[in-house]
């Protein structure tokens, strides 16, 4: 039998979006992106975002966002029964994608993330770059930026001071980048380390003991 793909979303649904719901049960999911929603819910509906409500229902939204990936992704697996591979008879059932390739396409999406504000007077989130009409279904979606380079308890960042990094990198970990324009410290350090490594029969692997002063750059 195929994967139980709407049991899998509805399960999902209500294990991911249950902590979101509970702070604010009275927040339908979607008003703020349906237009025609919008109106049903009125006056009574703006006075419920604030900026933690609002993050609330941004994650009720990439949430879906997220299942919605899935779903697009799973395809229709056939299977042949008969003599001699004849396929006289299929067997078809629906199949998830592999993990990575939804993290592939999750990863697009957040590379391309909108940036939206809530909009009092249409009440709805809107991009906030005028030129594009607002999100979609399918748009991953924040309200702020996000900022990893200090120490911040709230949303678990630890920053990125005393991190090593890379000086003659051109990647994510070149210093510049790392320690986000602070600077970084040199520092010379003297490790021991397994060199000369031999096998011997039968059957080990003798090394000998190197000492070496390295260079490591620290940001500030």
């Amino acid at each position: 039998c195929g994967d139980n793909i709407d049991y899998g979303y509805r399960f999902s649904r209500d294990f991911v979006d249950t902590p979101e719901k509970e702070i604010d049960p009275i927040i339908p999911y979607d008003s703020l992106i349906n237009p025609n929603q919008t109106m049903i819910y009125g006056r009574r509906k703006i006075k419920f975002f604030k900026p933690g409500k609002l993050r609330r229902q941004i994650n009720l939204h990439n949430n879906e966002v997220g299942r919605r990936a899935v779903y697009r992704l799973t395809r229709v697996v056939c299977k042949c029964h008969g003599v001699s591979g004849s396929c006289s008879l299929r067997t078809c059932y629906q199949q998830l994608p592999m993990f990575r390739e939804v993290g592939g396409l999750l990863k697009e999406k957040y590379d391309g993330a909108i940036e939206v504000r809530y909009q009092r007077r249409l009440g709805e989130l809107r991009s906030r770059d005028r030129r594009f009409v607002g999100p979609t279904k399918d748009d991953l979606i924040y309200f702020e930026e996000s900022n990893f380079c200090e120490y911040n308890s709230r949303i678990g960042s630890l920053g990125t001071k005393d991190r090593q990094c890379n000086r003659i990198s051109h990647g994510p970990d070149n210093c510049v980048t790392m320690c986000c324009g602070r600077g970084y410290n040199t520092v010379r350090k003297y490790i021991q380390e397994k060199c000369n490594c031999k096998f011997i029969w039968c059957c080990s692997v003798q090394c000998e003991t190197c000492h070496r002063f390295v260079e490591i750059n620290v940001c500030k």
